[in-house]
């Protein structure tokens, strides 16, 4: 019989700085980075056989604004706060034993939902879209102990274009992705 699984983690995110052009004519380039963010989230799956396992995942990433880059090439404070709550499909290869150390990698496509607000200067900036979603995961089982997994795993997230608002109209377009390390334990049933 399949072996069921749950899994909670939680970590770092390290969102890739935004470059784009901001309309109305003259195209405008800016660029906007960000502080170093949070991801939560859990997983529930099941082994297909000894080495394979397909979860469903629910995970919420958070990461503030730091420094805006104007086309001119100044700098102001890049304020706001963009969350990213994503729900994915993955599928995931085990290299190794139940009995501790064992590397792992895979996989996951979904759905993710953006919701960001930003101020710089007296400009707003909004994003509010939902997108196509995908990861890829590469980790480690760092203990097993019967029916309980602690890992550490690296993951690349990202999502499809979705639509940067300022005042109601579209003014450029923004790809989310980033780099995540995540510490989690896996709860076997």
């Amino acid at each position: 019989c399949p072996q069921r699984y749950m899994s909670l983690f939680g970590g770092g995110v390290d969102l890739n700085d935004y470059t784009g052009i901001i309309a109305p004519p003259p195209a405008n380039p800016v660029s906007g980075s960000f502080n170093e963010g949070f991801l939560i989230g859990t997983a529930s799956g099941q082994y297909l056989n000894q080495n394979t396992r397909l979860e469903m995942e629910g995970t919420w990433r958070n990461n503030t604004g730091d420094i805006w880059i104007s086309p001119m090439g100044t700098s102001s404070p890049f304020d706001g706060r963009l969350n990213v709550f994503s729900n994915m499909v993955n599928i995931v290869r085990e290299f190794g034993g139940d009995d501790g150390l064992g590397f792992y990698g895979g996989g996951g496509i979904g759905v993710s939902r953006q919701e960001g607000e930003f101020v710089v200067g007296a400009t707003n900036f909004e994003l509010g879209d939902w997108a196509f979603a995908f990861q890829g995961i590469a980790g480690v089982n760092l203990f097993a102990d019967g029916n309980r997994r602690l890992f550490f795993e690296y993951r690349y997230f990202g999502n499809t274009e979705t639509n940067l608002v300022s005042s109601g109209a579209t003014v450029g377009n923004f790809v989310y992705d980033s780099h995540n390390y995540v510490f989690g334990i896996q709860l076997k049933k």
